[in-house]
């Protein structure tokens, strides 16, 4: 991508717990930087940026293949904690849900601003912004739908990367399969693992008895559709790229940094 072109660039990658698709991109992410992959690469397209690494909990093998990488890695709760005393003023599961969604990618903003990075890279599917995008609509936020299906998007002063935006959860488990299975048998205990993953709901579902929320029940609709009609994530997501607000369309949307609570975000 043209937004990652200096080596120097120091850039903050997310690798979310019990997650195959944060795994997948770390992975590729260290075989592009290491030159493991150039000659699938081919000529001009080495990544160039510097990574710096957040787990938002010890990750077992692929923590240890990130610190003997020699790049920076950080845990998230050892530097940005959660503050559980916001959590009892919500009366619904969705509101805490949603909140805990947006507080986690506002303290991925201000880790990416304390370790001097730029950008943040997380490993967002098609799958997860597609129920994303519904959960948004539902609940009567428009403005941002766009952005929130981009490939980048600026926000609290940083700007957030998707680069497997594109890929099924579908593509990237058999990827995950393919390159982690064989060796070390990571792929079968990420499997039974993926769906405890903090990440989203689609990587989440709904435990047995629990609570049912609008994300939930979300992602519980598209992948029921998916199931039998597997157009609906990508026709939901290519719509979402599409949706631009008058400013954006007319390209006069402010570029000014917007200091704001999670809440109103």
């Amino acid at each position: 991508s043209k937004l990652l072109k200096d080596k120097s660039e120091r850039v903050l990658v997310v690798h979310k717990s019990r997650s195959t698709a944060s795994s997948c991109l770390v992975h590729l992410i260290l075989d592009g930087l290491s030159g493991a992959d150039e000659g699938r690469r081919g000529k001009g397209k080495e990544l160039r940026f510097t990574p710096v690494f957040v787990v938002t909990e010890p990750a077992g093998d692929v923590e240890d293949r990130l610190r003997a990488s020699g790049y920076e890695v950080h845990e998230e709760n050892a530097l940005l904690g959660v503050v559980p005393a916001a959590m009892p003023m919500f009366k619904s599961a969705t509101a805490q849900e949603d909140y805990e969604r947006k507080a986690r990618a506002k303290r991925w903003s201000d880790l990416a601003k304390e370790a001097r990075c730029t950008k943040v890279m997380v490993a967002d599917l098609m799958d997860d912004l597609a129920v994303e995008l519904l959960c948004e609509v539902v609940q009567g936020r428009g403005a941002e739908l766009g952005n929130m299906t981009a490939f980048a998007e600026t926000k609290w002063g940083v700007t957030i990367v998707r680069p497997l935006q594109e890929l099924s959860r579908e593509e990237v488990e058999a990827f995950h399969r393919l390159v982690f299975a064989p060796a070390t048998g990571e792929g079968e205990a990420a499997a039974a693992t993926d769906g405890q993953s903090e990440s989203s709901p689609v990587d989440r579902g709904r435990p047995a008895g629990a609570e049912a929320t609008l994300q939930s029940l979300t992602a519980e609709f598209v992948l029921s559709l998916q199931r039998d009609f597997p157009a609906t994530v990508p026709t939901l997501w290519r719509t979402g790229t599409k949706l631009l607000t008058p400013e954006e369309a007319q390209g006069t949307a402010g570029t000014g940094v917007e200091e704001h609570c999670v809440l109103c975000d």
